[in-house]
């Protein structure tokens, strides 16, 4: 499980516009995770350029947290022009995967500079919610899951059919999150967007 601010494409490619300087990330949390299961914090930054300066990865929750606990985590003070920052289970840079359904909760994101709050990350406290929903035709694979996260489709249920109730109606749409124009897919094996 993941939660991040920023673009990823093949990898993190890019953040958010965040040019304050900041020298700590404080956030608050609970956790069941078992030895070997980790939370990690991963911060990128980015130059005006889009290149990458400096990328981070901590950990910073382990074991069984029922009460929430408030952390801290130094970092160095490297000024950005855009930045990548997000919480992961298990090393997404590692082989090994974290162990099914372990969990762990953050609230409260923060970064501050000598111990000032400097501007708030947006939704930084998981206040705000868009809720998504897709159909699926039972049995075949189309990549409306991949694509939900920009709140379109492009293989879609309608009533414009031939027999029974239903037909699939596939669409070229244009993807604005991912730059592209995508075909309608739908097949009986798996789609892997990233194979």
């Amino acid at each position: 499980g993941f939660v991040l601010h920023g673009t990823i494409d093949e990898a993190p490619d890019g953040g958010i516009p965040y040019t304050e300087v900041f020298d700590e990330i404080t956030f608050d949390y609970k956790s069941d995770l078992p030895i070997g299961d980790t939370l990690y914090i991963l911060a990128i930054r980015f130059d005006a350029m889009g290149s990458e300066i400096e990328t981070l990865l901590l950990p910073v929750a382990f074991g069984t947290n029922a009460a929430w606990t408030g952390a801290s985590i130094s970092v160095p003070a490297t000024p950005q022009t855009e930045l990548f920052i997000g919480f992961v289970l298990g090393n997404p840079f590692a082989e090994t995967k974290p162990t099914p359904d372990v969990w762990a909760r953050v609230d409260n994101v923060k970064l501050l500079n000598a111990s000032t709050a400097t501007t708030d990350l947006p939704n930084y406290s998981f206040e705000d919610w868009t809720t998504y929903s897709i159909e699926e035709p039972d049995e075949w694979h189309t990549i409306n899951e991949e694509l939900i996260g920009s709140g379109i489709m492009n293989a879609e249920k309608t009533t414009d059919m031939n027999s029974g109730n239903f037909a699939i109606e596939l669409t070229t749409i244009y993807n604005p999150q991912w730059g592209d124009t995508i075909g309608g897919h739908i097949s009986l094996g798996e789609i892997n967007m990233n194979g």
